[in-house]
């Protein structure tokens, strides 16, 4: 059964904008996992993207769960995005409205080398921009540097630097669309990635037009948490000097039971070491081996490693490198399919099918534990069980207790090294 999330009012801070300048840089783009193209401009210490994100694939290629109704956008724990205002045509202005799950997912949202903004980092842009460091720290409106980031097409926006924010509204924690461009009081509501103090919930900044009743709200910025569940845009930055300027990170298996990792830098400063991390979902990582840094160089260098030890099926990998000072960034994720002789192979019988009667089958799974999960291809969970495999039996009947409505699902098996999915038909 899928876990129903008990709301509270526990939050985290994220950006409402109503609708003052840094040094802006036009030439540079960045491009996300799906291929969309961001500008940049520089603004304090750090760069950020001047469009909300709009990205539908986690950095490891997994799509984002979407297309939820209002009850499941409301009681799911999983990453999840939105249109604004509920309309496919608005993700190429205002980008895509994602829930905080999305943000906190390991998978990762932001184009590499960048990260979604923390609070500090809306701190640093709005002391930039004019806000005094008397206030930054305060919750609720505060300043009067709404309008320098707003978009000039909207409300009294200036975009004195070229930030643009611009209304996408919002999707609430019960999903229902609000405060969209043609509201009367739209809004801008930004994620970040910083938790607050309350459980299930997270720092954000707002945003938006006052309306007659609340004028001035036009020209303040908000800070304060919201819950998770709440969909919002999500703006990503990167600092202006990284300690280590990669070059290249590339992963190939050499089809020997070894998978070759290499990489390079052009220049590193301060540092200390670089640790090779593994998985096989993508998720939750682990560490195989260290490699010392130069410290400082100014010279192309060159790193290399061998797995020697990879897991039967997808193994995902990602660099992280560590300061002198103990600061990490992470870089990367790659992945390589590591396959040998008598590969597991999985398929479902009869397919399609009419009923519940569905049988598993597993081939060259050996004596194993497995994980079945029956997934709707909204992302809602159907049915899980467990099945212990032997080398004498291949077939699996599934014990399904649900009706399954007519339509598509995935079969995912799970095992240690292993994942596998098959797609059932069901008329």
């Amino acid at each position: 059964m899928k876990k129903s999330l008990l709301k509270s009012t526990a939050t985290r801070f994220y950006l409402c904008i109503c609708f003052f300048t840094a040094n802006m840089t036009h030439a540079q783009q960045v491009s996300d996992k799906d291929g969309n193209l961001y500008d940049v401009v520089q603004i304090g210490n750090l760069k950020w993207l001047k469009q909300n994100l709009k990205v539908t694939k986690y950095n490891n290629g997994d799509l984002i769960t979407t297309g939820l109704t209002n009850s499941q956008w409301s009681s799911t724990t999983q990453g999840a995005y939105a249109y604004p205002n509920d309309a496919e045509v608005n993700k190429v202005v205002y980008g895509l409205l994602y829930n905080a799950y999305a943000v906190t997912d390991p998978r990762g949202l932001a184009p590499e080398g960048w990260r979604v903004a923390t609070d500090e980092d809306w701190k640093d842009l709005e002391i930039a921009v004019g806000l005094a460091e008397g206030e930054v720290n305060s919750p609720d409106w505060r300043g009067v540097i709404a309008p320098i980031l707003k978009a000039n097409s909207y409300s009294n926006g200036l975009d004195s630097y070229g930030f643009s924010v611009m209304p996408a509204g919002v999707r609430d924690a019960s999903g229902i669309y609000n405060y969209f461009a043609s509201h009367n009081t739209p809004r801008a509501a930004f994620w970040t990635s910083t938790p607050s103090a309350t459980q299930e919930a997270r720092y954000l900044r707002r945003l938006f037009r006052g309306g007659s009743s609340n004028p001035n709200n036009d020209n303040h910025i908000n800070r304060s948490n919201w819950h998770i569940a709440e969909g919002y845009s999500i703006r990503c930055v990167q600092d202006v000097t990284t300690p280590v300027n990669l070059i290249d990170f590339l992963i190939k298996s050499d089809g020997m039971e070894i998978v070759k990792i290499s990489w390079s830098t052009a220049s590193e400063l301060n540092n200390d070491f670089f640790e090779i991390e593994r998985s096989t979902d993508g998720k939750v990582f682990t560490a195989i081996t260290k490699i010392r840094g130069m410290g400082t160089s100014n010279s192309v260098q060159k790193y290399h490693f061998e797995d020697k030890n990879p897991f039967l099926g997808i193994n995902y990998y990602r660099l992280k490198q560590v300061d002198f000072d103990g600061k990490t960034t992470i870089h990367g994720v790659r992945f390589v399919n590591f396959k040998l002789q008598n590969l597991p192979s999985v398929s479902v019988s009869p397919n399609p099918s009419h009923n519940n009667n569905i049988t598993l089958n597993l081939t060259n799974f050996g004596d194993n534990k497995v994980t079945v999960y029956l997934i709707g291809v909204d992302g809602s969970l159907w049915h899980t069980e467990e099945i212990r495999t032997d080398i004498a039996n291949n077939n699996y009947p599934l014990n399904i207790k649900k009706i399954l409505p007519k339509g598509q699902y995935v079969v995912k098996i799970k095992s240690v090294g292993i994942e596998e999915t098959v797609k059932l038909i069901v008329l």
